[in-house]
């Protein structure tokens, strides 16, 4: 599917809900996918670009970002921010304007794997 040109965030997952988003290109919001309020998603194997923020969890959110492309956004490429517990693994993480993948406060987030590279900003 493809997902685009939303205000806030082309897809928002909250309130302890447990999806699957994959296969889709998601592209031209404020955030591609944002993760909220013990969500524990699994994003897999998705495109995420040309958003403010690629990928984005916060507020205690859980979960798995797995096998996903995620590049050309002007803020992080993917952002895990207060209290998260995420394991980003096997993803390509490129030609962000930012940062490729920012911690912030992530209580056990694990980074596995992952290409990461061609960021203005590391």
């Amino acid at each position: 599917s493809i997902i685009r040109g939303a205000t806030s965030a082309c897809i928002s997952i909250l309130h302890r809900a447990t999806p699957a988003i994959q296969h889709n290109e998601i592209y031209g919001s404020k955030s591609g996918i944002t993760i909220q309020d013990k969500a524990t998603p699994l994003i897999f194997e998705n495109k995420v670009h040309s958003n403010v923020n690629g990928i984005l969890a916060s507020k205690n959110s859980r979960g798995y970002i797995v096998k996903n492309e995620v590049y050309n956004n002007t803020g992080s490429n993917i952002r895990v921010a207060e209290e998260c517990r995420m394991i980003i693994c096997d993803n390509i993480v490129r030609d962000g304007l930012n940062v490729g993948i920012r911690v912030q406060g992530g209580y056990t987030t694990q980074i596995i794997r992952n290409e990461v590279n061609n960021h203005k900003s590391e």
